[in-house]
């Protein structure tokens, strides 16, 4: 596997190599690319920014639970809501990955909205 030349080499080096799966990562891949690093994972809920595809939250998490026992793992890609955040962390979710949604508010200079919107995120995390 071409990819874990690349992560040995990494590794060798001194980095730390944290793999990233969507929606179109074959559970072989996951497994493979797991079975050869030690750190956590980023799983990409939609599979590309700006693109929202129907999914089940609870297979998905599950599912992905399942293929990576004990490991961390951050979601991302299409989380925006208090609930959203809420769910994945109950369902065994390590951490999440908000992105666009406050790359938008910046762009507006919306300050107060990202502020107050990092501060009810950050209490959701704390729950």
């Amino acid at each position: 596997m071409r990819g874990k030349k690349i992560i040995n080499k990494l590794t060798e080096k001194g980095f730390e190599y944290i793999p990233f799966f969507s929606p179109a990562t074959p559970d072989s891949i996951i497994k493979d690319i797991a079975s050869i690093t030690n750190s956590w994972i980023y799983y990409g809920l939609q599979p590309s920014t700006g693109i929202d595809i129907p999914y089940e939250l609870d297979y998905t998490t599950e599912r992905i639970n399942e293929l990576l026992p004990g490991r961390e793992i951050t979601y991302g890609f299409g989380i925006k809501t208090d609930e959203d955040i809420k769910n994945l962390m109950k369902n065994g979710g390590s951490g999440v990955a908000i992105g666009t949604y406050l790359v938008k508010m910046i762009d507006t200079n919306d300050e107060k909205g990202f502020v107050d919107y990092i501060n009810k995120m950050r209490g959701v995390l704390d729950e």
